[in-house]
């Protein structure tokens, strides 16, 4: 195995999941800083160790076998002993970076997702052009935080502060500095973002991010990710089974099958207070104005501000919140099927999002455990899986039920925190084509294979899925309209407005016809009470204290309004 060491605790982390780029791995500290891993040389040092120990240890089992079988042993054993003077672990992997803390977080890194190599951006938010992408190569990730703030990271920092990538960002005074004159540059974040509810103007404290442009078609490499630990599960290969193979076709009543373009500065997060937002990174013009201090993208060093910094004209990247669960998200993932899909997992249920819709379009029955993370399968459109607190995995198949799940799976006897899934690739595809690894609370990693039913998709089975969430939305939009088309009762009108009509007018004119009728109705309640009470023959004392409170407000009124008349 390999071990990484970072100068702080560890909260989450994610591997690069692009071709050729799998070494590269980042991860958010409780200080607040993030840290750069390359584990090349690691895994060269692992897989050397692993053909040789392989070899020794066929050529030692043969000469053991050999040497039992002269001595007549009856059960040879084929335990080989480790040589002395023989590592029996490597040496842990240093970070490559560190960002500095300064500048990094406020709080603890709660997520961090990869963007994909078509969403990256330069130092204002803004989305390079094609020229200036790679395809199929990532070096820009995202974090978040409790602290309100979403941050965008390059790996290339140190280029770009050496002022080789001008369509990221210009330095100033870059051109004269000399080679080897200069200490190494600072980890800065590239893009800030401040986020702030829309209506109320709070920090929004964030505990998952999904960037939504990550599990489209054929920006995944071949495994996906589940929202245990934040990022959406992939798509990639995995939609190449079944009907996942034909992207969705953009447009859309419904809202499920959203332009892929307009998707790569979009991303959902949860909040703490178990809300549920959707934001966009690079607002439209009409909401930035005067939010852009450095239209030039101009800088002394990285990005740093970008376009949101902590001033108050910052653009609102928020485009709504909703409440989502009772508790903090504990998973949050996107369909690798329909990107304008999303689950979140929290409490006792989950809730699944239509992103043009603010409330949830299908919500679960209540689970008879805590719900701890979820994600969708990357091979069938209408199968996600649920990880619960008594260790166990739910299976859902909403094609055929969306009130129980189609399957109980027991895992671990504690808590489930994270499930993955890896694919094989369609070329190599056998009998054994999906694996699922599961994380427990002590540490323990369990992989599972997952038998045919679960990874080959059905006839017809996107279809299903998406006839079923139209259906859902129509109900959804229904009881929205009916909910607006419900006029409210007016509230009753204030205790001293009826006190002063009913002195002016015994039988309440003066007053408009639903004050009146509020005044009568009072006068009835008070005497039947009075009634009540002297049947009863009750002292004051022997009321309850809420309505010696209640008689001694409307003596304190009744004199009140009579001063106020002597006054007149």
């Amino acid at each position: 195995q390999i071990m990484f060491e970072a100068p702080d605790e560890m909260l989450c982390f994610r591997f690069n999941r692009c071709p050729g780029q799998h070494n590269l791995l980042v991860a958010g500290c409780l200080s607040g800083q993030v840290v750069l891993f390359d584990s090349t040389v690691a895994m060269h040092k692992l897989s050397q160790k692993a053909t040789a120990s392989g070899s020794q240890g066929a050529a030692k089992a043969a000469a053991l076998r050999k040497q039992q079988s002269v001595m007549g042993a009856a059960k040879p054993s084929l335990e080989i002993q480790p040589e002395e003077g023989d590592p029996t672990e490597m040496e842990p992997v240093l970070p490559v970076a560190v960002s500095l803390a300064d500048l990094s977080h406020r709080r603890l890194v709660s997520d961090l997702a990869w963007l994909p190599w078509d969403g990256h951006v330069d130092a204002r938010g803004q989305v390079l052009a094609p020229e200036h992408l790679v395809e199929g190569r990532a070096h820009q990730f995202m974090t978040t935080s409790g602290d309100g703030q979403c941050l965008i990271w390059d790996i290339r920092f140190a280029a770009i502060a050496a002022g080789e990538m001008p369509h990221i960002l210009k330095v100033r005074g870059a051109g004269d500095k000399k080679k080897g004159e200069q200490p190494p540059p600072p980890w800065l974040p590239l893009f800030k973002m401040q986020l702030k509810k829309p209506n109320a103007g709070g920090e929004l404290a964030a505990c998952r991010l999904v960037p939504l442009g990550l599990t489209l078609p054929g920006s995944g490499s071949g495994s996906s990710s589940s929202s245990g630990g934040g990022e959406g599960g992939g798509g990639g290969e995995g939609a190449q089974s079944g009907e996942g193979s034909t992207p969705p076709p953009p447009g859309g009543g419904d809202g499920l099958s959203l332009s892929p373009d307009g998707l790569l500065t979009k991303f959902l997060v949860a909040s703490e207070a178990g809300e549920l937002a959707y934001a966009d990174w690079c607002p439209p013009p009409a909401q930035d104005d005067g939010g852009a201090k450095k239209k030039d993208g101009d800088g002394d060093g990285q990005g740093g501000d970008g376009q949101g910094g902590d001033g108050g004209d910052a653009p609102e990247y928020i485009r709504w919140v909703s409440a989502d669960h009772p508790r903090p998200c504990a998973g949050l993932a996107q369909s690798p099927f329909f990107p304008g899909l999303a689950l979140s997992v929290g409490d006792f249920h989950f809730n699944l999002w239509v992103l043009d819709r603010e409330v949830p379009v299908l919500v679960s029955p209540l689970s008879p455990t805590y719900l701890t993370c979820g994600a969708w399968s990357p091979t069938r459109p209408g199968v996600l899986y649920v990880g619960r607190r008594d260790g166990c995995v739910d299976i859902w198949d909403l094609t055929d039920s969306s009130y129980k799940p189609s399957m109980t799976v027991a895992v671990s006897s504690t808590r489930v925190t994270s499930l993955e899934f890896f694919l094989e690739p369609p070329e190599k595809r056998g009998k054994r084509a999906e694996l699922m690894a599961a994380g427990d609370a002590v540490g323990n990693l369990h992989v599972f294979e997952l038998p045919r039913s679960l990874w080959r998709a059905a006839p017809q089975e996107r279809s299903a899925m998406e006839a079923l969430l139209g259906r859902e939305v129509r109900k959804v939009d229904y009881v929205t309209e009916v909910a607006a088309a419900v006029v409210p009762p007016p509230p009753p009108p204030a205790v001293d407005e009826v006190a002063a009509g009913g002195d002016e007018d015994e039988d309440g004119s003066g007053l408009d016809p639903e004050q009146a009728a509020w005044a009568r109705e009072e006068k009835e309640y008070d005497a039947l009470e009075a009634s009540f009470i002297a049947q009863l023959e009750l002292e004051p004392a022997d009321l309850p204290e809420l309505w010696q409170e209640q008689q001694r407000r409307k003596e304190v009124e009744a004199k009140a309004n009579e001063e106020a008349e002597e006054d007149q």
